[in-house]
């Protein structure tokens, strides 16, 4: 509760924990020069900062109109009840599917063209693709946590070389914090003094 209350208000998803080594080491250091830069809005435009989280926190009110958006109750002959999904990430370029765009007018070419309609709450911007987490992370406001309070485990897979430096990464800055060389965040305390190695 104490971490969720942390966060900046109206947040749709925290993303808690990164296996990239170097958007650790950014966002740590980003903490480590202002304690109060606990969190950073992410930016979604940047390819690289997406697929690599793995453990989030996901406000349900937030979410809810996103829910309501993309699940649908139906009905059919066969059963009294069942759920429908509805999942669309829109592109721009050209603008599709059909049911995430809308007509305006181009003022330098004088003609209409075709845009993404983010009002719909199931039409993303996926321009680098559809991924499952670039959609959820730009279904509500999102942000990521500056300060490594876990360390991710890493097995062996083509990305085992680039978690294993960001695992490093952050046993090196959560001992940093246990030893007290970098100020603990508020809602957190020492569980034992044991380094991690």
């Amino acid at each position: 509760q104490k971490l969720a209350k942390s966060a900046p208000l109206g947040f749709g998803m925290l993303r808690l924990v990164s296996g990239v080594e170097h958007l650790v080491e950014k966002q740590f250091h980003r903490y480590a020069r202002n304690i109060s830069n606990l969190w950073s809005a992410s930016n979604t435009d940047k390819y690289y900062d997406d697929w690599s989280f793995k453990a989030y926190l996901i406000d349900r009110h937030v979410m809810q109109p996103v829910i309501d958006g993309i699940l649908h109750r139906v009905t059919s002959m066969h059963s009294s009840l069942r759920w429908e999904l509805q999942v669309i990430a829109g592109l721009h370029h050209p603008c599709i599917p059909i049911e995430c765009c809308y007509t305006t007018n181009d003022n330098i070419t004088n003609s209409q063209k075709m845009v993404l309609n983010y009002s719909i709450p199931a039409c993303v911007d996926s321009r680098f693709g559809f991924q499952a987490e670039r959609y959820l992370f730009k279904l509500a406001p999102t942000y990521s946590l500056n300060v490594p309070l876990v360390s991710v485990m890493y097995r062996e897979d083509s990305w085992s070389a680039e978690k294993e430096a960001a695992s490093k990464k952050q046993k090196q800055y959560i001992n940093d914090l246990i030893s007290l060389q970098t100020p603990l965040p508020q809602f957190v305390s020492i569980g034992c003094n044991r380094l991690l190695t």
